[in-house]
């Protein structure tokens, strides 16, 4: 089987998540017995595959304006050319840009689909416009979660007669060993990630004011780009100055911030999967989440949960983690976090496409 991927996703998505997905998903579909990859290079992909990077890290240097737009363009000639030639038995888009519609013809089509935030917040918008328009061409969709499945079904119903098959993601972090990060504070949590909307990181901040100044505690983030002007701004009125660190690290540092970490914190509104989750728990660290579907479909009785909005529910969460055998929380949820392997994505995604 020859499947086609193209490298939109590194061109749109960085270092992130869907880059670490699409990054694993090649690398395992290369060492797959009778499977041909399609897919030209990417200096995100070959930093990522080779475990220097992994989500939400420092950028690529040297991928300035000019070469990043040379590099995209000659991507999607590549694809177009390996389309019109009838290469590949599958393609897969790497994200949601329909540039190579005309040029397709009778190839399979799958299309990935990890989330459905921009249907809920912003309906009309040139991306939702340009994923309607993949999922009506697709012959097979594969969602990263029930969760996200079932927002599949309700923003497109005509999704009814299409095969939509459930595949998780995995972690990259089980088997990496840790390299010490410098922390101005004995005890910290840990954030990782973009920090805009509805990943809730400055509400979250005014929750934990009292948390993290009453002892020597402190948060550090890692990723999500420098602090905006409102961030900076919101941190000094909360008197977080110096209780704050951001930065960019590599696996084996991610590492080990997860396993010194007090408990990793995520105040998310809403989410397709949520890898740190699996990051967190397959290094040992507590996991207090906000009380969402996908979270409960991923953690299920491995995490703390705190309602949205609710006054002292994220400080109560947190003091359960230190609560009752916090050890033997900790090893139960490394065990439930095995199953959300890579090879194991690979797997039944090869599966999902032979079937």
């Amino acid at each position: 089987m020859k499947i086609l991927v193209d490298s939109q996703c590194f061109y749109f998505n960085g270092v992130g998540g869907i880059s670490r997905y699409f990054t694993e998903l090649i690398k395992g579909f290369r060492a797959a017995d009778g499977v041909e990859v399609l897919f030209q290079e990417h200096p995100i992909f070959s930093r990522m595959a080779e475990g220097g990077s992994n989500a939400h890290r420092a950028p690529v240097p040297g991928l300035n304006r000019l070469h990043y737009e040379w590099e995209k363009a000659a991507n999607r000639r590549f694809v177009r050319k390996a389309l019109r030639r009838g290469w590949p038995d599958v393609f897969f888009p790497s994200y949601y840009d329909p540039y190579f519609m005309r040029h397709i013809g009778e190839t399979r089509l799958v299309v990935v689909i990890h989330d459905l935030i921009q249907e809920r917040r912003y309906p009309d918008s040139p991306q939702v416009k340009n994923k309607r328009a993949l999922i009506q061409r697709a012959n097979q969709l594969i969602c990263v979660s029930d969760r996200t499945k079932s927002e599949l079904t309700r923003c497109y119903p005509e999704v009814v007669d299409k095969r939509v098959d459930v595949v998780y993601h995995g972690s990259s972090l089980g088997s990496t060993s840790e390299e010490h990060v410098e922390t101005p504070w004995p005890e910290f949590l840990l954030f990782v990630g973009h920090r805009r909307g509805y990943k809730n990181f400055l509400p979250m901040l005014r929750d934990l004011v009292g948390y993290l100044t009453e002892t020597d505690r402190g948060m550090v983030c890692v990723g999500g780009g420098r602090w905006t002007e409102k961030e900076k701004a919101e941190i000094s009125r909360l008197q977080l100055d110096g209780r704050i660190q951001r930065l960019d690290c590599s696996d084996r540092q991610l590492v080990w911030l997860y396993r010194h970490a007090v408990a990793y914190v995520s105040p998310s509104e809403e989410e397709g999967f949520g890898i740190p989750v699996v990051e967190a728990m397959t290094s040992g660290c507590p996991v207090v989440l906000s009380d969402i579907p996908v979270y409960r479909e991923v953690a299920g009785a491995h995490a703390e949960y705190f309602v949205l909005g609710s006054e002292g529910g994220l400080a109560r969460a947190l003091a359960a983690t230190q609560a009752g055998n916090a050890a033997e929380g900790v090893k139960t949820a490394r065990l439930h976090a095995a199953q959300f392997d890579w090879a194991r994505t690979v797997q039944e995604t090869l599966h999902a496409l032979i079937a």
